[in-house]
């Protein structure tokens, strides 16, 4: 992969501004950075402190490490959560004299949590 293809993609998935694919080093991104002969990416957080940095041999190896951790992230994010539709109950409100309580029950047993 090209940086220009990796640009274009990390721009799709929104996360071009997360990434410093040019070396320069900035607070709460992700960053490419050539050492010698050797590629570095590492993550600095906002106050400064750095990640133990991935060596990759190529550039092009890099940008895809870096393609392939952006794609994961985005599919943990915006991954779907939700209930099944048959275990979805009506809510239920309870109300007493100094409060009001809205609550819904799950359909199966599997649902309920377990203490």
């Amino acid at each position: 992969m090209t940086k220009i293809e990796l640009e274009k993609k990390l721009k799709e998935l929104g996360y071009l501004d997360l990434y410093s694919l040019d070396g320069s080093v900035g607070p709460d991104r992700v960053v490419l950075y050539k050492n010698y002969s050797v590629w570095e990416v590492f993550y600095i957080d906002e106050r400064g402190n750095r990640t133990v940095p991935k060596l990759f041999s190529s550039e092009e190896e890099a940008y895809d490490y870096l393609y392939k951790e952006a794609v994961d992230m985005y599919d943990l994010l915006h991954k779907d959560y939700g209930t099944a539709q048959d275990e979805i109950q009506p809510s239920t409100t309870v109300r007493g004299d100094n409060f009001e309580m809205t609550y819904t029950e799950p359909k199966s047993e599997k649902s309920r949590k377990k203490d």
